[in-house]
This record gives structure tokens, sequence and C-alpha cells, in this order.
């Protein structure tokens, strides 16, 4: 019988228990298993076993686990952001939501793809109410301009008198 003189060398992670060798127990399995490939391919072996045997069953409960929270964690997501862009809490935000009844403050209509968006005064920073995607945008794309607002309305209604009679599918 020879012995194998190895060459101790102490692993980087010095705020790791100390476990053989002078080596933490993940560093001393690192190198176990790369002298010994035979046993490595085993572990592996076992380990896709264990993986094949129970996978319907840990998909499964992931997915329930998934659905099951992806709305709360939707509604904290969005709780953080109400906080940070308008100081806002996600409780404050259900408030206003049931004061409008869940619709536009503007077209009075509900909000069928998106949440309804915060509406605030950009010089200010104060919250105005809740508004739909589209009329947020339009908001926005005006700038927040009397004078435009009042001019895109005179020139709809211009519009709006010019081509009503000409509506072929109305009978």
């Amino acid at each position: 019988m020879t012995l194998v003189k190895r060459v101790v060398t102490a692993c980087s992670h010095t705020d790791r228990k100390y476990y053989a060798f002078g080596l933490c127990k993940y560093c001393w399995k690192r190198e176990y298993y790369k002298r010994k490939p035979a046993k490595d391919a085993a572990r592996k072996a076992t380990l896709l076993r264990y993986y094949e045997r129970t996978r319907k069953q840990t998909l499964a409960r992931q997915r329930k686990c998934y659905a099951s929270h992806l709305q709360y964690s939707r509604d904290q997501a969005y709780g953080y952001r109400l906080m940070r862009f308008f100081g806002l809490t996600f409780d404050e935000y259900q408030t206003k939501v049931a004061a409008q009844n869940g619709l536009c403050a503007i077209c009075c209509r509900p909000s069928v793809k998106k949440r309804l968006t915060v509406d605030h005064n950009h010089t200010t920073e104060q919250i105005r109410g809740l508004l739909c995607h589209r009329c947020n945008l339009v908001l926005g794309l005006i700038e927040e301009s009397d004078t435009l607002a009042l001019a895109l309305a005179a020139y709809l209604n211009k519009w709006e008198l010019k081509c009503l009679p000409s509506n072929p599918h109305s009978s």
C-alpha cells in the first residue's frame, strides 16, 4: 500500500466552517468528485432518477403556487410603484378606485385591460384622480394645456357638424 501525499490548500471561503483538509464542505466535495468521476456519475444519476420520478408532482405544485400568488405579486409590485412615484399606498389607490366606481374620471368608462392610472399635476405633484390609459395618454399628449384642449374640442366640434349627415350606415 502506497500513501499518496496530497498538497493541502486552504479554500478562499474564510467565512465558512472548516470541514477537512483545510477546505470548507463545498470545496471539499468539489475536489472529491473531481478525483472520483465514477462517484460523481453515480450521484448525478441518482439525482436524475429522483427528478424524473417527482417531476410531474413538482411542476404541478409550482404551477399551483405561481397561479395562487400571481395577483398578489402584481398588486404588491404595483403598490411599490405607487408609493415610489406618487406617495400613495395600494389601499389608498383601492379606495380611490371605489370612490370613482372603477370608472375613468374623464370618459366615465371602466378600464378594461389595464388598471386605472394615477393622474397628477406635474408642477405641484398633487393627485387629481384616476384615468383610463387612453385618457391619460391624451392628457399627456396635449401637455395639460387648457388652450390646446379647447382648440382640440373646437376642431372636433367643427368637423362633427360637417360629417354627421353623410353617415351611410345610419338607418
